[in-house]
Order: C-alpha cells, then structure tokens, then sequence
C-alpha cells in the first residue's frame, strides 16, 4: 500500500469518527429510570397525603428491603380506622404485601390487654415509587364491597420550607398529574443552547402539559419558555426540549438559571 492510499484511509477514518461525535453532540443522554436502589428505603420515611384530600393519609418507614406502612382513614361509616402493611418487600421501585386491618386491642391510658386484638388481611398493597417525594398507593382488595379497591397519587408532606434557592428550581416537581423529574442544559454546535426536561405522568389516563419556566440571570427575566405539546400517554415518560433563544440570540448554558412558573402552567386532559 502506497503512502498516499494510507492517509487517504487514515483521514477517512478521522472524517467518520468526527461524524459520530457531531451526531452525539445532537443528542442528550436520556433521563435514567427511577431505581429504589438509588436511595435508602429510609428516604423514604415520613407522612404522606393527598394534598386535596386532607384528614387521612399514610405514614412510611424503611429499614432495608422492607417498608412498613401504615394507613389512618375511615371505615364506610365514617369512623376513623387503620391499616398496615407491615411487610411491603421492596423490588426495584415498588413494594409490595398485604394489607391488613387490626383492632381489638386497649384504649391508650388503660392497661394493655391484647386478648381482643385482632390482625386479618383484607388484600394486596403495593406502593409504587416515582421519587422520594412522589408515590402510587394501590390496594387490591379480597373483598371489594367491605373493602373497595383503590388507587392514590400521594405526595410527602413538607413541614418545613421548600428546599430552593431564588431564581431557581429544585428537582423533582410534581405538578397535578405529572412529575418533572429532571432537566439539562446542552450547550450544541454552532452555539445553540437547548433545555430539556424530564416528565412523566403519574395518572391513569393521557393528559397534555403546558410546562413554564423563566429564564433569568442576575435576578432580572430573560425570556419564558414553554415546554410540552401533544398528548402524554397513561403512566408514560418523555422529554421536552426548547432552543434558549431570546430576542434571536441564543443565551449560554450555564450563564442563566431555570425557575418553574406554576401559574402559567397547566395540565389538560
């Protein structure tokens, strides 16, 4: 092989690895799935509700592989009851056991006596985990019309403040029926700035996000962008992606910050 035919294959070769690292440039790396392994079960802890549905809700303790959960609600009469998941063996990010009702027992400030306590299982619960802050409780029931069967997005509640920094936004957000769980901000090619957002929908049916944030830098308002548009298929994810451009100008990631807009946004069904 003669000199010539060697550079020849040599700048071929360096022409084609170019190309693909051009083609990567284009495409940013794909949200990872939430894994349980991600965290400690621990993480988990706290009480948890329905934000529009105050007066009951679920308390959440871990240790290992295993979650402990416990249900304060009322029976169909209207009167306060328990129940417990007392084995809720995790696997990935969900955990699942049965569910149990107890009474019987002593009233608190008399002495105990068990004698009456009665521990039975009405069905199977599972707790599916989208993130630390954001669950799926489910309740299959062995006996629907004792026990209906249902399904709860449930939210951890907060007690102190928020965990933000001005103009900016801490991750995740969950917003009606969606959780935005991640963002990027990809400086491409030919100085191009593109944002993109993580978003699934936690619900059982398709909805149509309109997702807000304002872009600022130093505290004053850069622009507003949108993200969204079409219909978001039942408990599926996707990515929306937006160029940063302002007035025809494109801003430089990193020299701006993200800050969610929940009065602007919206969720449609």
């Amino acid at each position: 092989m003669s000199l010539v035919q060697t550079l020849l294959i040599r700048k071929k070769k360096m022409i084609s690895i170019a190309a693909v690292i051009l083609i990567a440039a284009f495409h940013a790396v794909p949200a990872k799935a939430f894994d349980l392994n991600d965290l400690t079960s621990s993480q988990l802890n706290g009480m948890w509700w329905v934000p529009t549905e105050s007066g009951w809700g679920a308390s959440i303790v871990g240790q290992g592989g295993t979650l402990f959960v416990v249900v304060y609600t009322y029976d169909s009469t209207k009167k306060p009851i328990w129940y417990v998941a007392s084995g809720c063996t995790i696997y990935v990010n969900y955990c699942r056991g049965d569910l149990y009702q107890v009474t019987g027992g002593t009233a608190l400030g008399k002495p105990w006596d068990g004698s009456s306590k009665s521990v039975s299982p009405i069905g199977t619960f599972t707790l599916n985990v989208y993130t630390e802050k954001f669950v799926e409780m489910q309740f299959s029931s062995s006996n629907p019309t004792l026990y209906p069967s249902f399904t709860k997005l449930m939210d951890k509640q907060i007690f102190g403040a928020a965990n933000t920094v001005a103009g900016t936004t801490t991750l995740p957000i969950r917003f009606n029926e969606i959780v935005i769980s991640g963002s990027s901000a990809n400086q491409m090619v030919g100085g191009r700035c593109v944002y993109t957002i993580s978003v699934k929908n936690l619900s059982g049916y398709a909805v149509t996000p309109k997702l807000v944030f304002d872009a600022t830098e130093s505290g004053n308002l850069l622009g507003e962008f949108t993200f969204g548009g079409g219909s978001l298929a039942s408990t599926s994810s996707t990515a929306y992606s937006q160029d940063m451009l302002v007035d025809g100008k494109f801003l430089v990631c990193g020299d701006f910050k993200m800050a969610w807009n929940p009065a602007k946004s919206a969720t449609t069904r």
